[in-house]
């Protein structure tokens, strides 16, 4: 079932498997050369890290559109540019695709994504939604890696109540400072918190004051070291 220009939704079947197929969903990436990570590099750093903050991918495939010998024209290489497709747990929408969803009232999440309870208080949904997310950011920096682009929403998906993120950028030690690249995703996750969390809310100390530790580096620096 088609759920968007890059995205499909579907069932992935295993010889082994007499129950039926399992809910997946495929996601068709712009394979040219130099433009980001090929799918099976995005593949092979999803993997490494295992938490149930982070979408789980189950296979990759590489689709190419044309092949020319080694003389062919700058043109004929443009024309190489493939497709990866990657498997991935089942998800209901990307962030991005929620969010302008509920903008133009298409669908209706009061009870999933409640931001407010009680007197200027996060609801429970996000108190635990934000804690587990940044364990699983700590998580990443744990195995090795980082993420690298947290500040955007197409970065995270909805499934079911859960916000998860998935898309992990590369290794540390590729880095000359790998502290700081920590400090970054850190700090990229709460410019997408700074969008989620009622920005129409102009008077909100107990929000800003959060918002304001992932500027404090004591407070960061435990979250590196968590």
């Amino acid at each position: 079932m088609l759920a968007g220009n890059n995205i499909m939704m579907g069932e992935l079947f295993f010889k082994e498997n007499k129950q039926g197929g399992i809910p997946v969903t495929f996601m068709n990436m712009d394979a040219k050369a130099g433009t980001k990570l090929s799918g099976e590099e995005i593949f092979r750093l999803d993997g490494k890290v295992s938490n149930k903050r982070i979408l789980r991918p189950f296979k990759y495939t590489f689709c190419k559109q044309r092949s020319f010998n080694d003389e062919c024209s700058e043109a004929e290489r443009d024309m190489m540019k493939g497709c990866w497709t990657l498997c991935y747990d089942k998800f209901d929408y990307t962030l991005d695709e929620w969010v302008l969803k509920l903008q133009k009232h298409e669908i209706r999440d009061p009870g999933k994504f409640k931001l407010i309870a009680g007197s200027n208080c996060l609801s429970d949904f996000w108190h635990r939604t934000i804690r587990e997310l940044i364990k699983a950011i700590a998580q990443i920096h744990d195995c090795g890696l980082f993420h690298g682009s947290l500040a955007g929403y197409n970065n995270y998906v909805v499934v079911g109540d859960q916000l998860k993120l998935f898309n992990i950028g590369g290794c540390l030690e590729s880095l000359h400072d790998q502290h700081s690249r920590k400090i970054q995703d850190f700090q990229e996750f709460r410019d997408t918190l700074k969008m989620l969390l009622a920005p129409s809310f102009k008077q909100w100390p107990e929000r800003d004051r959060f918002l304001n530790c992932f500027d404090d580096a004591a407070k960061l620096n435990f979250c590196v070291v968590f």
